[in-house]
């Protein structure tokens, strides 16, 4: 798994840019709060996220890690998607995304598919979007089963300096096993730049 996510880190951060039109950067921190049956943690995290768009297809990835309340958590995904024009300042980007979480000794990986919107309103910039999917490679706890993975966000952004301050709010759902689930859902706080 570190190799496929440093692999696809590189191959974002470096050898897109040559073929693109500008890479965009976000970085930032974040508390998730983790909720399994009964059981609730909160997790500070270090998030980083780089997106960029060649031709008529973007792409991307995110990368979230910390440790909390004895609890290790690192979630990566990849995605590619075709922006669709709403007018001048709205978008709507259909997207295929390839991701893994890992929660201490569970591991999850899913594929999924889903939409994402921004409006440009000035200087300030709303996005949002919904993910539906299926895990696979499910493992780490006893009766590990694989099973449908949800997830969505939404933010907003405002213009600061040469980049844009954003706050955000995302929610995933990852399969456990039959009738049990892990639900997290994270608070961001970043910057962003275009390059």
């Amino acid at each position: 798994m570190k190799k496929l996510v440093l692999i696809s880190t590189l191959a974002t951060a470096f050898i897109a840019p040559a073929f693109a039109g500008g890479l965009n950067v976000d970085g930032g921190i974040a508390t998730s709060s983790i909720r399994t049956g009964g059981a609730s943690v909160s997790v500070p995290q270090a998030v980083l996220g780089l997106t960029d768009q060649a031709g008529p297809v973007a792409f991307g990835g995110n990368l979230a890690a910390g440790h909390g309340e004895g609890v290790h958590a690192r979630q990566f995904s990849a995605f590619a998607g075709l922006p669709v024009a709403l007018g001048k300042t709205a978008s709507v980007t259909p997207y295929t995304e390839l991701g893994y979480d890992r929660v201490n000794a569970y591991t999850a990986k899913h594929l999924a598919v889903g939409v994402k919107a921004s409006v440009d309103a000035g200087p300030v910039d709303l996005f949002g979007g919904v993910k539906a999917g299926r895990s696979f490679g499910v493992s780490g706890v006893p009766g590990a089963e694989n099973g449908t993975y949800l997830g969505a966000d939404a933010g907003v952004g405002f213009k600061a300096g040469p980049g844009m301050v954003k706050v955000g709010y995302d929610y995933t759902r990852l399969p456990v096993s039959s009738g049990l689930n892990t639900d997290t859902s994270r608070f961001t706080v970043g910057y962003g730049m275009a390059f």
